[in-house]
């Protein structure tokens, strides 16, 4: 390959990369919709299995722990699911003893993250209700999607939390 050849190969791959569509919050939504079962099916594992779940045991952006060749299925179901970060948060308050962060490569003009909330109710928390919404002074994004999910758009950090 030419020297120009291939400039003229690293422009189109720019504009592709560049042009790519950013999905709505519709469509971000109704991506979890269609793979629900499988969402579910990967916090039941973890939840089942406390060594895979303690493997997990990071920050809400911590890469993926190496899992493939000992958990080969879970791998490949965050892989297909689009998973790029994973966190398992156990004990956090005596109703929500669980709390997993899922954090997405899905096209988005922010970065997308999926909030399991495991609590000792049967009731989701006013937040994790399919239809809320709630958008903060930060432009962060809560979607409710029901049965103890949620969906998030980071745009920028909270930075005055009151202790």
């Amino acid at each position: 390959m030419t020297l120009s050849t291939f400039k003229i190969f690293l422009l189109l791959m720019f504009t592709f990369v560049s042009c790519q569509k950013k999905s709505t919050s519709n469509e971000l939504r109704n991506k979890f919709y269609s793979n629900q079962i499988q969402f579910d099916s990967l916090v039941t594992a973890l939840r089942n299995n406390s060594k895979l779940d303690s493997l997990f045991y990071s920050g809400p952006d911590a890469a993926l722990p190496d899992i493939k060749t000992i958990y080969p299925k879970e791998f490949e179901l965050l892989k297909k699911l689009g998973i790029t970060a994973a966190s398992s948060h156990p004990n956090v308050c005596r109703v929500c003893p669980r709390w997993y962060y899922l954090k997405t490569d899905w096209p988005s003009e922010h970065p997308i993250y999926l909030i399991y909330n495991f609590t000792n109710y049967s009731m989701d928390s006013a937040e994790n209700i399919k239809g809320f919404y709630k958008k903060d002074r930060y432009k962060n994004e809560t979607w409710g999607l029901g049965n103890n999910w949620k969906m998030f758009s980071f745009v920028d950090t909270i930075r005055d939390f009151k202790y």
